[in-house]
């Protein structure tokens, strides 16, 4: 899966948030502006969003979750992960229920 990361940036994400170029501009905006996932959905670029989702953070969602939905989970996401590295001690034995990103 060498490219999914690169493939999930395309044009199609990149007209949706026209001027930023780095992926993670892109998520940070999608993750705080709910009014663009109407231009997503319409453009077709939610499989491409998730891919991203997948690569970076290893979270995959299938394409039955709605955009509101994923941005939760991928809120919740973060959040465990935070939780995760600053963790010192035996972690709680529900924490590898939770994707690891698979980059820092």
């Amino acid at each position: 899966m060498a490219g999914t990361g690169r493939r999930s940036l395309g044009s199609i994400l990149k007209l949706v948030f026209p001027g930023l170029e780095s992926a993670e501009r892109i998520l940070v905006e999608w993750l705080t502006h709910v009014d663009r996932d109407t231009a997503i959905e319409e453009k077709n670029a939610a499989s491409e969003l998730r891919a991203y989702l997948a690569h970076r953070l290893g979270l995959g969602l299938p394409d039955s979750v709605s955009l509101a939905e994923a941005r939760e989970r991928t809120w919740r996401c973060l959040l465990v992960n935070e939780f995760r590295a600053d963790l010192r001690g035996q972690p709680p034995s529900s924490l590898p229920l939770f994707p690891v990103p698979s980059t820092d």
